[in-house]
């Protein structure tokens, strides 16, 4: 790959948009203090995937976006470009083979990575770096003081080196990802036979309580069976007695119809008697008159007056009597219409019982 182009736009000291045409030969940026050298190296290292705020030589990463001078407003946000091509003798200028990596970063958003002007992740731009031989810390980029580390290097260092310069980084990049997923399937694999182990266990005791629940099921069964039949013997016990009291109170009836009849047939006697008085009455005051000549019969009409009146008093007491026995039938008849209604009312209490209990039973066998 060949750097083409850099362009920058509020990143640190850039404030405008800024293209760096890279020509072939250019090996170094050189210029006197403060004129921004570094600035455009943090910026290749920025947009090549660098992570750490500190290798950027600032306290956090938006200390990257331009924060103002005193002819200059801050900026929101930073953006860095770099053009690539592939390094093909015979297609130099052919803009097929270009690729643009952007990436953006607004303030408190956090970055955002485009290839091509398609967003991609972080993780992408860095493979596609390292499959080229680059990267943040690729040794393609020297700062100052690097040429005595890479002088004084470590063998394993210098190998490194070697293994980037060859196009091989990547595949280390990938190894490492490799490994770290093929450790984590590991330790999934390991928690699903805990999980396996701990199902199974969990199994053997949800198989004894099954057992106890069937077991269960049988004995309920068979007491709501008994307590079915139970209601059924109480049901009849209180349908026989309900048909034992009406007739009883069917019989009252018809004892206070036939009493009614009698005190009916009492009255009509009473009047009868009573008219029967009015004519024995007047026969009285008539013979008042002729008592001192009458004396022998007067006695005679006071003894038919005794009887007569012996008579009604009599008739009187059966009347009261009868009257006392139709108050009592009439009261007894009250009872048993007051017992009646308990009895419809427990009816109707094992009535919902009974619905109660087979709708639990369907609801056991559904």
């Amino acid at each position: 790959m060949e750097l083409k182009k850099i362009k920058l736009h509020g990143f640190k000291s850039f404030d405008k948009p800024t293209e760096l045409d890279i020509y072939p030969g250019l090996t170094g940026i050189v210029g006197p203090n403060g004129c921004g050298k570094s600035n455009i190296l943090d910026s290749l290292q920025w947009v090549m995937g660098e992570t750490s705020y500190k290798n950027l030589r600032g306290s956090e990463m938006d200390d990257v976006i331009f924060s103002g001078t005193d002819t200059s407003a801050s900026r929101n946000f930073a953006e860095v470009s770099v053009v690539l091509a592939e390094n093909k003798l015979s297609h130099k200028n052919d803009s097929d083979n270009e690729y643009e990596i952007r990436r953006r970063i607004e303030r408190n958003s956090g970055s955002k990575y485009f290839i091509n002007s398609i967003e991609k992740r972080a993780k992408d731009v860095q493979l596609f770096f390292a499959d080229n031989s680059l990267g943040p810390h690729s040794v393609s980029i020297v700062k100052q003081g690097n040429i005595n580390q890479l002088i004084e290097a470590k063998p394993s260092e210098r190998r490194k080196i070697l293994e980037e310069a060859a196009g091989i980084s990547g595949l280390h990049h990938r190894k490492h990802e490799a490994i770290l997923r093929l450790n984590a399937t590991k330790a999934n694999i390991e928690r699903i036979n805990d999980i396996i182990n701990e199902i199974n266990t969990q199994l053997s005791s949800l198989k004894r309580q099954y057992n106890q629940a069937e077991k269960f099921k049988i004995i309920a069964a068979r007491i709501r069976q008994f307590e079915k039949e139970l209601l059924q013997i109480d049901w009849n016990t209180l349908t026989d007695r309900e048909n034992e009291l009406k007739n009883q109170i069917s019989t009252k009836e018809n004892t206070i119809k036939l009493q009614k009849n009698k005190i009916n047939d009492l009255q009509i006697k009473e009047g009868t008697l009573k008219k029967q008085i009015q004519p024995i009455r007047d026969n009285y005051n008539s013979t008042s008159e002729e008592i001192q000549k009458k004396n022998s019969s007067l006695l005679n009409i006071k003894n038919e007056i005794q009887y007569t009146s012996e008579r009604i008093n009599n008739t009187r007491n059966q009347i009261s009597i009868i009257k006392q026995d139709i108050h009592r039938e009439e009261k007894n008849l009250a009872d048993h219409k007051d017992q009646l209604q308990k009895l419809a009312i427990k009816k109707e209490e094992l009535q919902r019982n009974l619905n109660e209990i087979n709708k639990i039973e369907h609801e056991v066998l559904e």
